[in-house]
């Protein structure tokens, strides 16, 4: 991956992680899966997530969920753009201020492990190889990991045709679509591949990472 940017961590009264839960009034629930800046307009910051977590004659504006039973009114933004047949994405406008503000860290929520409660985001990656260890973070089923079984693949229901998805057998649950996906460099720190986009019967279907970033022309945000 060419095209990234990289930030420094500082103290915010609210810090949002990717894997950490988006919530609509509605209780539309979906996962943070990485932060991005807007090509065309580099002050514009986003969340990306699933595009069918986008309801229509609804709100769709999204708040902080973070891991556990209780939500809260810290207001997210509203998704800006969607994308649901062909590509399974969306983009959340990230406000920064609710009136308080708040952070959009490029750090993975690993809270349940004993050893790294946070994974930097260190690097974006390709994936290409079958057998390759994959994890995923999100609100539900929290952090979790699987191996790659296939690449090219497709995903059909009511109203959505997804294609170039890569299959994995990693755990998930309703709720965590939009979070990210990613393997890990070091106990630490991870490189990303993409987000969440669908999963039944122990098959997982993950968006590569690329694909966003040209569909959608952003730039993730990663840390130094």
């Amino acid at each position: 991956m060419k095209r990234q940017t990289t930030i420094k961590r500082q103290t915010y009264v609210t810090e949002v992680l990717c894997g950490d839960g988006l919530i609509t009034k509605e209780r539309i629930l979906c996962s943070a899966g990485f932060f991005a800046k807007d090509l065309n307009d580099p002050s514009t910051i986003y969340v990306v997530t699933a595009g069918h977590c986008y309801r229509e004659n609804l709100t769709n504006y999204f708040f902080y969920f973070p891991w556990g039973p209780n939500r809260t009114t810290v207001l997210i933004g509203r998704m800006a753009k969607y994308s649901i047949k062909n590509y399974d994405y969306g983009l959340v406008y990230f406000r920064g201020i609710t009136p308080k503000p708040i952070k959009a860290i490029p750090i993975v929520r690993n809270t349940d492990s004993n050893i790294c409660k946070e994974l930097i985001i260190h690097d974006t990656t390709q994936v290409s190889n079958h057998g390759v260890h994959l994890c995923k973070s999100g609100h539900e089923s929290h952090a979790t990991c699987g191996y790659v079984k296939g690449f090219n693949g497709i995903y059909i229901n009511e109203v959505a045709f997804a294609t170039d998805l890569i299959i994995t057998d990693t755990p998930a649950e309703g709720g965590d679509s939009g979070g990210p996906a990613y393997f890990y460099e070091n106990l630490c720190s991870v490189s990303l591949n993409g987000i969440i986009t669908a999963g039944t019967k122990g098959i997982l279907t993950i968006l590569p990472l690329e694909i966003i970033l040209r569909d959608a022309n952003i730039e993730p945000i990663i840390i130094s």
